[in-house]
């Protein structure tokens, strides 16, 4: 992949993901083919992808959340005759993707390191409940939230020990001083309380025979 397309979402997170992946791909050498934005609501891509696919590019990245939408994007641009690769992050790996079938072969995206076939055993405890629950494995996005509740719990119960105020000050003393990683469900969490950053064990995955399967590490 030399040339990106770059297919933002309108909202604080899409653009966000968009100008990082701008960044990080031009100071790699890569280029970018063509932006475009579309409405988180919108269903109909084929006008922004036929003016995206003009420009030939090898890749195109999505920062939708929202599965159905991402899975429509896939499938749209594949009727279009676009065989190129699709690129994105946690939020692909939904139900709604792998419906496509071999259409969505090929899409590679970046998660957590989570991974429901072998969550290891901070992980097991919660693959185990969501599927007697819902009849299906958990996909990484609903291991973060499952691991930030937990996280929020956790320093809830400190404080209460402590006969301390549950308010946005004691949270985050509790939380700088006494947890300077977490590790859940979905992996290794290391906080920067200077900048209000984190660092996540991370993977690539790829949708290959109707199946997310995990490439590789990426540390």
């Amino acid at each position: 992949v030399k040339s990106l397309g770059i297919l933002t979402v309108v909202s604080d997170l899409g653009t966000a993901l968009a100008q990082a992946v701008k960044s990080d791909w031009t100071r790699i050498g890569g280029s970018i083919a063509a932006e475009d934005v579309h409405q988180p609501g919108e269903a109909s891509f084929r006008p922004i992808l036929m003016k995206m696919l003009s420009t030939k590019p090898d890749a195109i990245y999505l920062t939708s959340s929202n599965g159905k939408q991402l899975a429509q994007i896939v499938r749209q641009g594949r009727e279009l005759g676009y065989k190129g690769i699709f690129l994105s992050y946690g939020a692909f790996e939904d139900p709604e993707v792998l419906a496509l079938g071999a259409q969505a072969d090929g899409c590679y995206y970046s998660s957590p390191s989570f991974d429901a076939a072998n969550p290891g055993a901070d992980g097991r405890k919660f693959v185990d409940a969501f599927q007697k629950k819902y009849g299906r494995a958990p996909n990484a996005h609903q291991a973060n939230h499952y691991d930030l509740v937990m996280l929020y719990t956790a320093v809830a119960d400190g404080l209460a020990k402590q006969n301390k105020p549950l308010n946005g000050a004691t949270f985050r003393e509790y939380m700088a001083s006494t947890l300077p990683q977490y590790k859940g469900s979905a992996g290794a969490y290391k906080f920067n309380y200077k900048d209000g950053s984190v660092l996540r064990s991370s993977i690539v995955k790829v949708v290959r025979d109707g199946k997310f399967t995990k490439l590789d590490d990426l540390g």
